[in-house]
């Protein structure tokens, strides 16, 4: 096939063409005018070779307005506002590499490119890929490592660099009439999401005929596996997560480890030269050397100073506000003023007036000025009022939860594709208003999806039939309108099921799966991800009837499912494995602790110890452990947790509260009195009575039955023993303890 010339050249070639053709035609009637069918020819070509004139002038119209539309959109551009050559974007700064420290007698931030193991798996996925995407650690040279290659590979290709997903959208037309493109897609979850990138986009960019255009993405170890799995099981949004992760799918992942090989090291020795990669390898044990060259380490460290009376405070408080927002989902450079108002809530919590907090203008000065001359804690951006926190700072353990006031503040002023994001965000995190409040404000914008997330995340809220009756209603009428076999109709449908497979009734959720599963197998396959999810939450509505033989036979088989299609360590099989340790606890307490406990460390590995996933592993294993009468170790486990909720979900998450509520319990049972006398007094004191009683029943009524008896029978034991068998909450416990034992027919230890 021969190749596809870009519009600019096919409209000068119209042109050209059509100029010619008109003036021989002119010369011909000239020549023969007695000839009437010449003179009529003449004619008829030149009114034919007008509309192709008038196409050619169009085609370069349209060209020219592209181009004027880009500036404001490219990382970098050339002459006149075009991108500019591969071989021209000769700063590696200006394609977001990070910085390193300047050191006198070298030239500028960027010290030589030390060849990495990975390059010769790069080069060749940039030769056989049109979509090539590096994953690491922040920091672990990714960007400068792409930057290399793509330099060494495609010299002559123009290079489009996007700065945000607006920007993607409006360069797609421009990549499409390209001989020749490199897109640029660093830390690609900018660009993923509603109305970002799909599977859809990158075939227009590619389009048709011989025309080379790659697409080279880096992205973050934690980001990649966020984005490789549904936030959640029970993820609402999935149709979005869909798209994210088909994009995924056809790319060519390269990993790129953030700790150095021998080799690289040894590499690295031979350019001792350089005093910043002297000192880097001098401290190559704990850290990578692309880390250490871009002060990631230092600066955390310098974040955590700030924070001491009389130094940084304002300025570490802006700081935790901007790496709140991209927690949140927001990865778009925020306004000073904005953080500045954010961050006090931010120093109120870490001392307020006592901390001599420095003025404004001082703390953006030291959160922008770089580290050692590399990377700031606030990256400045082309607009002097707006910065980014820089990504290094994200996945920091040990970060406390994200203030409620910065998920109103956040949802308040976001576009409704942008409050997609901060629900899918906030769903992550537990943090369900803010999560139905983002989905709702995506809804009303019309955001695809976003109907069924807010409905299935404020049965969190409002349980009851209320959330049911809006999901079903959903349901319903994209029944009406798309038909029951449409997959937007089907994801409706599934997420009612779930809804009553979570609590509200899971012989419905049962019947509902033994027909839902059939139909998503025969509409989209056996091992669509949909369809797998379904047969799991059918084992686990099995499981939560008491039918454990099916339960874990069904699970045992989603399983297999998962790690042949997925693998051993992807999301959704840890997963599943995470459901057979629940119900394999009971008849087999040692099978299940070995197997939750690989659980947790995967869980970890793929979503950070902070994860609530984590946690809830976490609960499980100190949950068996009371089972099995070990109430000292319980309560140990329990107390870790309850720490941990309370940092990332704040005190009063029915999650922490009922943590702490545990922790009492079994530290009482365990003979611990003075332990659950402290913490069963603090909650008297700190948490209102409904927030308790919210907790005790696990957030909502529909969580109350899958609270043990035994578990409920500790807290009331407690509650009555330490507040008196007066106090509200220990009436409020007994009654429930009680009305559960009636019901199971008498046996409180099930």
């Amino acid at each position: 096939m021969a190749p596809r010339s870009s519009p600019r050249t096919r409209g000068w070639a119209l042109l050209v063409v059509s100029a010619l053709s008109v003036a021989a035609a002119g010369l011909a009637a000239a020549r023969w005018p007695d000839q009437p069918l010449v003179v009529a020819l003449a004619a008829v070509g030149t009114a034919v070779l007008g509309v192709a004139a008038a196409r050619g002038e169009e085609l370069l119209t349209r060209h020219r307005e592209l181009r004027s539309a880009l500036p404001d959109g490219l990382l970098v551009t050339g002459p006149g506002g075009r991108p500019p050559l591969v071989r021209d974007v000769d700063d590696p700064l200006a394609v977001r590499v990070h910085p390193a420290e300047a050191a006198v007698g070298l030239l500028g931030r960027v010290p030589p490119y030390i060849a990495r193991d990975a390059d010769d798996r790069l080069l060749a996925a940039l030769d056989g890929g049109e979509l090539v995407l590096l994953v690491g650690d922040s920091t672990a040279g990714k960007t400068r490592a792409a930057y290399e290659a793509v330099r060494a590979r495609f010299p002559r290709h123009a290079f489009v660099a996007p700065t945000d997903r607006e920007a993607l959208a409006r360069i797609v037309p421009l990549v499409a009439d390209l001989r020749r493109a490199v897109v640029w897609l660093d830390d690609l979850e900018r660009f993923l999401g509603v109305a970002g990138l799909t599977p859809a986009v990158v075939r227009r960019m590619r389009g048709p005929g011989d025309r080379d255009v790659r697409l080279v993405a880096t992205l973050r170890s934690a980001e990649y596996d966020r984005l490789a799995v549904p936030a959640d099981p029970s993820d609402a949004a999935r149709g979005t997560w869909r798209d994210a992760r088909d994009v995924l799918g056809q790319a060519t992942v390269v990993e790129l480890p953030r700790r150095w090989s021998a080799a690289e090291l040894a590499r690295a020795r031979t350019r001792g030269d350089d005093p910043r990669i002297r000192a880097a390898l001098r401290n190559a044990g704990d850290f990578g050397v692309a880390e250490l060259l871009a002060a990631g380490p230092g600066l955390v460290r310098a974040w955590r100073a700030g924070w001491s009376p009389g130094a940084h405070p304002r300025g570490a408080a802006l700081v935790a506000a901007a790496v709140d927002c991209r927690r949140a989902g927001v990865h778009e450079p925020q306004p000073v003023a904005f953080l500045a108002d954010l961050a006090e809530e931010h120093l109120h919590r870490h001392g307020g007036a006592l901390l001599r907090p420095e003025p404004l203008d001082e703390a953006v000065r030291w959160a922008t000025a770089p580290a050692h001359g590399a990377s700031s804690l606030l990256l400045p951006t082309a607009d002097p009022d707006r910065v980014l926190a820089f990504d290094y700072l994200i996945d920091v353990d040990g970060q406390d939860r994200v203030p409620p006031a910065t998920w109103t503040a956040l949802i308040d002023r976001a576009a409704p594709t942008q409050a997609f994001d901060i629900g899918v965000a906030a769903a992550q995190r537990f943090v369900n208003d803010a999560a139905v409040a983002a989905f709702r404000r995506a809804a009303c914008g019309g955001v695809a999806d976003a109907d069924v997330a807010a409905a299935f995340y404020a049965r969190m809220l409002v349980g009851g039939r209320t959330a049911l009756d809006d999901l079903e209603s959903v349901w319903r009428e994209r029944e009406r309108v798309l038909g029951p076999d449409d997959p937007a109709t089907l994801r409706a449908r599934a997420k009612l099921a779930e809804a009553f497979a979570d609590g509200h009734d899971r012989a419905v959720a049962a019947r509902m799966y033994e027909t839902l599963v059939p139909d998503l197998q025969r509409v989209l396959g056996p091992d669509d991800s949909d369809t797998l999810n379904a047969r799991r939450m059918h084992g686990y509505s099995l499981g939560k009837l008491g039918r454990a033989t099916a339960s874990l036979a069904l699970l045992e088989q989603v399983r297999r499912d998962h790690e042949r299609v997925y693998g051993p360590d992807h999301h959704d099989t840890v997963l599943t494995d995470h459901y057979i340790g629940s119900f394999l606890a009971e008849e087999r307490p040692a099978e299940a602790l070995e197997l939750l406990e690989e659980v947790r460390a995967a869980y970890a590995r793929l979503l950070g110890a902070d994860s609530q996933r984590v946690l809830q592993a976490r609960t499980l294993i100190a949950q068996i452990a009371a089972s099995a009468g070990e109430f000292g170790r319980a309560a140990r486990l329990a107390l870790g947790l309850a720490e941990d909720r309370e940092r990332t979900l704040g005190l009063h998450h029915p999650h922490t509260l009922a943590s702490w509520l545990d922790t009492a319990a079994w530290a009482f049972k365990a003979g611990e009195r003075d332990t659950a006398e402290a913490i069963l007094r603090r909650l008297d004191t700190d948490a209102a009575p409904d927030e308790i009683m919210h907790a005790v029943v696990g957030g909502s009524e529909r969580l109350f039955e899958r609270i043990e008896i035994s578990r409920l029978h500790a807290r009331a034991e407690a509650c009555t023993a330490v507040l008196g068998s007066g106090h509200p909450l220990a009436v409020y416990l007994t009654e429930r303890v009680e009305d559960r034992t009636i019901r199971r027919g008498g046996n409180t230890s099930s």
